[in-house]
């Protein structure tokens, strides 16, 4: 998969360690272009997880426009769902797994996020489905990116007591970190330095490099 090296930047889970957007990124996000040569159209995106950890991660993600309050995210989510056929979500993001091309490939917005709590807060309040029409799974719906070693027959493989490393939520602009009409590739691996700490690394590239 060839990589851009325009775009990238590296997230680190566990500790608070990424600042709030600067109003300069927050202006970039605001005016920079949705894709599409059309007036008033909109590119997409398509995202893929490469999840290089020996773990389960279990979180929600999605896209969504933060100045149009009207607008709906599109969304989805890692979690453990045994009552389902299985999926490349329902399962959780497993271990050592990169998630299919195309199996996430929607219209671009201006966040794109992974366990932030303004995507969920939306989600609830509007009581959406997943783009793919999963069931919700509560215990997915909370704030960052949480990794067990849980096995997938145990009941309560969603729970929080179960997890071994929690990651902050990652949220990326669009203008800023990425582009519309780019495959979004996010990486997350432990930190060889600290076992207790999960790196997330996004690499974007642009649909004409591919």
């Amino acid at each position: 998969m060839k990589q851009a090296k325009r775009w990238g930047r590296t997230l680190v889970g566990l500790l608070l360690l990424v600042a709030l957007p600067s109003c300069q990124d927050i202006w970039i996000n605001s005016i920079y272009p949705l894709g599409s040569g059309a007036a008033g159209g909109r590119g997409t995106i398509e995202v893929v997880f490469d999840n290089q950890t020996p773990y389960r991660a279990i979180f929600t993600f999605g896209s969504y426009d933060p100045q149009d309050q009207t607008s709906e995210p599109i969304y989805g989510q890692f979690a453990v769902d045994p009552d389902q056929d299985p999926t490349p979500f329902n399962r959780g993001l497993d271990p050592d797994t990169v998630t299919p091309r195309r199996s996430f490939a929607v219209n671009c917005g201006r966040v794109f996020s992974l366990g932030g709590q303004t995507l969920i807060n939306r989600i609830q309040a509007a009581d959406l489905q997943p783009f793919n029409n999963a069931p919700v799974i509560e215990a997915a719906l909370r704030t960052g990116i949480y990794f067990t070693a849980a096995p997938l027959d145990d009941p309560d493989a969603n729970a929080v007591e179960k997890y071994a490393v929690r990651a902050d939520p990652v949220v990326s602009l669009l203008g800023v970190d990425y582009s519309c009409d780019s495959l979004l590739v996010y990486t997350l691996r432990l930190d060889p330095e600290n076992s207790e700490r999960v790196i997330i690394d996004l690499s974007v590239v642009p649909a004409e490099e591919e």
